[in-house]
Order: structure tokens, then C-alpha cells, then sequence
């Protein structure tokens, strides 16, 4: 272990009052929010090309029925 004589203890209003904490966690909070901004654009991205591949799919399975359901 580590001995007693050797630990610090620090109240956490005694930095997270202070300006730059404040600012660095800012910092941090908009780096997540761009994070996550840009991993749920590309959700959206991947959801549209897997709509507009099964509407393709679909015309062409309703094109290939069509002719033959008329006969």
C-alpha cells in the first residue's frame, strides 16, 4: 500500500471552482458533443443507403412479378 504520510487529500471545490477547470471542461463537453454529432450523421448516412438499396430491390422484384401475375 501506499503510506499515510503520502496522501493528499483535496476537497473538490478547492478546483473545480477555478477557471481553468471550468474551461477544460468546457472543452471537453464540446469535443463529445462534435463526437457524437458527427457519429450520428453517420448513422444517418448508412440508414438512408440501406432504404434506398431496398427500394431498389424492391422495384425490381415488383417489376419482375408484374408481367407475370397479368398472364
Amino acid at each position: 500500500g501506499i503510506p499515510t504520510s503520502k496522501l493528499t487529500f483535496v476537497r473538490g471545490s478547492d478546483y473545480q471552482l477555478s477557471r481553468e477547470y471550468n474551461l477544460d471542461n468546457y472543452k471537453l463537453c464540446t469535443l463529445a458533443t462534435e463526437h457524437d454529432a458527427k457519429m450520428a450523421g453517420s448513422e444517418v448516412v448508412k440508414q438512408r443507403k440501406i432504404f434506398a438499396y431496398a427500394e431498389l430491390c424492391f422495384q425490381t422484384m415488383f417489376s419482375s412479378v408484374t408481367p407475370a401475375v397479368l398472364v
